[in-house]
């Protein structure tokens, strides 16, 4: 039994399990902050939308009856309000109200993680600045006294050496790189006019 626990106990402080456990706890979390901004901030807006182009209720309420009873039966006071257990409705609005729900959640989803990326890609571009020197030369420049402004603009000026070395690097190649089929093609045909 003491192995059992001792395995289920390794099993369970092992990250990815952890980690699967923060991820479904977050996007439950954040699966119900996505419906609530369709459900209560965009939704309501293309209801009123539609209830202009004479859609009273939005989408949910469009269906149609199948089976020729009334859908609505006269209450206690006369009104018909009342559903009639009898009618077999086609209830189409309710699949176009889903798939307008899904293709809202998968818009909102796509603009908060383009977002993220955009977020992500600044934070890598400032972080990527100062790769260019190793852990122990920034040590070395924070040892030395120099600002965040200093060592940034080191960081520029080693940027612009290497761009520099690259392109020259790049020239050198071109200079020696074997002539290419149509260049090959283009001296043999001056030598032939030449002759």
């Amino acid at each position: 039994m003491k192995k059992f626990f001792a395995e289920f106990k390794k099993f369970i402080q092992r990250g990815n399990v952890v980690d699967l456990a923060v991820g479904v706890i977050i996007g439950g979390a954040f699966s119900k902050i996505t419906s609530s901004l369709v459900n209560d901030i965009i939704m309501p807006v293309i209801t009123a939308i539609l209830s202009l182009l004479g859609l009273q209720g939005g989408t949910a309420g469009l269906c149609i009856v199948l089976n020729g009873v009334p859908q609505y039966l006269p209450d206690a006071n006369g009104e018909l309000t009342v559903a009639n257990p009898e009618a077999i409705l086609w209830n189409y609005g309710n699949f176009i109200q889903v798939i307008l729900d899904f293709l809202l959640i998968a818009f909102v989803l796509f603009i908060i993680i383009k977002a993220i990326n955009f977020a992500n890609a600044e934070l890598g571009e400032a972080t990527s600045k100062r790769k260019v020197f190793t852990k122990e030369e920034l040590r070395a420049f924070r040892k030395a006294g120099k600002t965040r402004k200093e060592i940034d603009a080191l960081c520029e000026q080693r940027l612009a050496e290497l761009a520099e070395q690259k392109r020259l690097a790049d020239e050198e190649a071109a200079r020696n790189a074997p002539p290419t089929e149509q260049q090959l093609l283009t001296q043999i045909l001056e030598e032939l006019k030449n002759k």
